[in-house]
C-alpha cells in the first residue's frame, strides 16, 4: 500500500469518526422546538346580562413549546395580536421568543428549553419555574395577575394534555368549575359593582 492510499484511507476514516460522533453526541446542533399560539376564546350573555369577563368572556392564549405549553394567558380581555418572533442576536441559540398584547399591555417571553425563561405582562416579570399559568384581569382599570402552574389545565409539561387536546369545552368547564380561577375573576367583578363602574 503506498503513502498516497494510507492517507485516503486516513482521511475517510477521520471524516467517518466525524460524522459517526455527531450522531452520536449531535454537533452541537439543537433540534428547532415546535412553537405558535393556539386562541381559544368565547363570549356568552344573556339578555342585558353580560356575563363575568374572564369566565363568561375569555381570551386564552397558549405559547406552544412542542406539544404542550411554555405558558398560558388567560384574560378577561381580548389580544390584539400574538405569536412568535425572530430570534435577536442577544436570544440564546436554541431559544423561542413570543409577544402578545392584552389591549395596550405588551406580552413578551424569550425561554430556552419551555421551562424557564422571564415572562413580561406590562411592566411586571414573572420567572416561569414559579408557574406558567396567568390569569389577567383588565377590566378595572389597573390591570391585576396572578401566577399559577399549568397543572391546573392539565396542559403538558405539567399535565396530561397536548396543546392540540386543549379545547374551547375543556377550558370553559374551567371557567366554570375551578375555584381558583372563578374567585380571581369574580373579586374584579365584585371591586367593579362596589366601585359603581
Amino acid at each position: 500500500m503506498n503513502k498516497k492510499s494510507r492517507i485516503g484511507i486516513g482521511n475517510r476514516l477521520l471524516v467517518m469518526m466525524a460524522i459517526l460522533s455527531c450522531w452520536g453526541v449531535g454537533c452541537g446542533f439543537r433540534h428547532q422546538p415546535a412553537r405558535g399560539v393556539k386562541h381559544i376564546s368565547w363570549s356568552h350573555s344573556e339578555g342585558s346580562n353580560q356575563g363575568t369577563a374572564g369566565i363568561d368572556n375569555t381570551a386564552i392564549d397558549i405559547f406552544s413549546w412542542n406539544d404542550g405549553a411554555a405558558f398560558v394567558i388567560w384574560s378577561d380581555g381580548s389580544s390584539t395580536h400574538r405569536g412568535t418572533s425572530p430570534r435577536q442576536p442577544s436570544d440564546p441559540r436554541g431559544s423561542a421568543r413570543y409577544d402578545g398584547a392584552i389591549g395596550d399591555m405588551k406580552i413578551e417571553c424569550v425561554t430556552l428549553d419551555g421551562l424557564t425563561g422571564t415572562v413580561k405582562i406590562g411592566s411586571n416579570s414573572f420567572d416561569l419555574t414559579r408557574g406558567r399559568l396567568f390569569l389577567v384581569a383588565t377590566q378595572e382599570g389597573k390591570p391585576r395577575i396572578q401566577q399559577m402552574s399549568l397543572s391546573k389545565l392539565d396542559l403538558k409539561p405539567d399535565g396530561n394534555l397536548t396543546d392540540e387536546q386543549v379545547t374551547l369545552e375543556h377550558l370553559r368547564e374551567l371557567a366554570k368549575t375551578d375555584a381558583d380561577i372563578r374567585e380571581f375573576f369574580l373579586q374584579g367583578t365584585a371591586q367593579t359593582e362596589s366601585s359603581g363602574i
